[in-house]
């Protein structure tokens, strides 16, 4: 019964459910007799959902209890970097990539363990879109690229490449950032990154005045518009202006349209 919770709650964690993730964590976290050690991992799991669900108070209560419980300090790592992950979700990005390099300097030869392998890979990954927040585009770009060989997960290495675009933007490299987008689009997964490298791109060829180009990419960002992280509205308005360019006139009027509508 427990490994079936588990099971269940790592899935739904790992597909963005941080919710009903959540829920589960707590559950598994208030088992009658659980040890310590199970415990704090069931509490550091729901901390992450909680931060993910921008319940901050609620991260930070979980990640004093843990110091409390935690008396061996088997987990002091852990919840040191949990708090930085929490700032990170508050995107006070200045704070956490200044606490974050603190991090990784004193823990040095702890996060070049195997042990802690995850741990460290979760850290650089934080940091370097970190930097790319604050605009350090070549710091981040170059964290982003030594880690992105030891991303095992595709949807992490979808969001490398995608923070890897917004650098190489930042750098005025433009061949270098589509050819990031373009590898994020050939996953042909449905998710945010999917969605926002197809609106980026569409942006990026409507510029170049390959509207052809522009328009299949908008409209493929249009069919994921529930996933996007920008409003729809900016979709209708650059369609509107692609199909106007293209002398489509009535499907220009029906995304202006759409994009006014938006706006009501």
């Amino acid at each position: 019964m427990i490994d079936d919770l588990i099971n269940d709650a790592m899935r739904l964690t790992s597909e963005g459910d941080y919710l009903g993730a959540s829920t589960l964590w707590l559950n598994l976290s208030q088992t009658p007799d659980l040890d310590i050690p199970s415990r704090c991992l069931y509490l550091l799991n729901e901390r992450r959902c909680r931060t993910a669900l921008g319940q901050h108070e609620i991260a930070q209560r979980i990640l004093e209890n843990i110091e409390k419980i935690d008396s061996d300090h088997l987990f002091r790592l852990e919840v040191e970097y949990g708090w930085i992950d929490d700032l990170y979700g508050q995107g006070r990005y200045a704070d956490a990539n200044k606490k974050s390099e603190i991090f990784a300097g004193k823990n040095a030869l702890k996060l070049a363990s195997p042990e802690f392998a995850i741990l460290s890979y979760e850290q650089k990954l934080a940091l370097g879109c970190g930097y790319v927040h604050t605009e350090d585009f070549a710091a981040g770009l170059q964290l982003l690229t030594d880690i992105f060989s030891d991303a095992s997960d595709s949807h992490d290495k979808r969001q490398i490449l995608y923070y890897r675009s917004l650098a190489y933007k930042g750098l005025n490299q433009e061949a270098s950032e589509i050819s990031d987008l373009k590898q994020i689009v050939e996953a042909q997964e449905f998710d945010s990154w999917v969605a926002r490298a197809h609106y980026d791109l569409g942006y990026i060829y409507q510029a170049q005045r390959a509207f052809v180009l522009a328009k299949y990419h908008l409209q493929i960002a249009e069919s994921l518009k529930q996933m996007l992280t920008v409003p729809v509205s900016y979709v209708y308005h650059a369609l509107s202006n692609v199909c106007s360019k293209l002398n489509e006139v009535d499907e220009a009027k029906r995304y202006k349209g759409l994009a006014d509508s938006e706006l009501e």
